[in-house]
């Protein structure tokens, strides 16, 4: 097997303090699902040094008595270099033949952002400060729409509920109100562009980490 001199894999690092780190992922038969590690080679003391950490963050460090050499480290570091990238490719074909992602490690949009412009006309009442103003009409991207069922990040934003038989914003904060520019009948209409984010269909995710995994698969080659 080719060595490789330990200076030339870290330049940056003299022998005595110099680090390789691997992340490696592994299938966990108790948990059922894949996990991730590192795993380093070290030097402490001029010799070679095994590190590990579990999921837990926990670290366990294990020497073997060998004399920490460029040539040395080379080989071992290596060694850990070509087990990651078995563990990462047995990984990515899982990802590539399930269409799951357990790791969360590729980039993959599961939901989808879309921006509604709301238009609520509100109305002052006697009830006020105790209860917000009601909710006299709302238009959802110029479609009128019932407050109390209209999208949830609309409701949300609003705070819409039902006091005495009538629809009411929750917000009630008296400066805020009469911060605002009403009308001589009472009247506000308040407008706003509300972001609404709506899962992905696991079908379409599914086939976004197949596409990747697939590539990276082709990249590992």
């Amino acid at each position: 097997m080719k060595t490789t001199d330990a200076t030339e894999l870290v330049p940056d690092h003299t022998l005595d303090d110099a680090t390789y780190m691997e992340s490696i992922p592994y299938y966990c038969d108790d948990c059922d699902t894949w996990h991730e590690c590192w795993h380093g080679i070290q030097v402490e003391d001029g010799e070679i040094v095994n590190a590990s950490c579990d999921t837990d963050g926990n670290w366990d460090y294990d020497g073997e008595g060998i004399a920490a050499t460029p040539e040395a480290c080379g080989v071992e570091w290596g060694k850990l270099h070509k087990e990651g990238e078995r563990a990462r490719r047995s990984y990515d074909q899982h990802c590539a033949d399930t269409g799951a992602d357990p790791m969360e490690n590729y980039y993959v949009k599961y939901t989808t952002k879309t921006t509604h412009h709301v238009a609520t006309t509100l109305q002052k009442h006697v009830a006020m400060p105790e209860h917000g103003p009601r909710i006299t009409s709302m238009l959802v991207d110029g479609v009128e729409v019932d407050p109390l069922t209209t999208h949830k990040a609309i409701r949300d934003y609003y705070s819409v509920s039902q006091k005495a038989g009538h629809t009411v914003c929750g917000e009630t904060d008296v400066e805020f109100w009469d911060s605002c520019d009403w009308n001589k009948d009472g009247t506000l209409v308040h407008t706003e562009a509300i972001d609404q984010e709506t899962p992905r269909s696991d079908e379409d995710v599914a086939a976004d980490i197949r596409e990747i995994a697939e590539r990276a698969l082709k990249e590992r080659k």
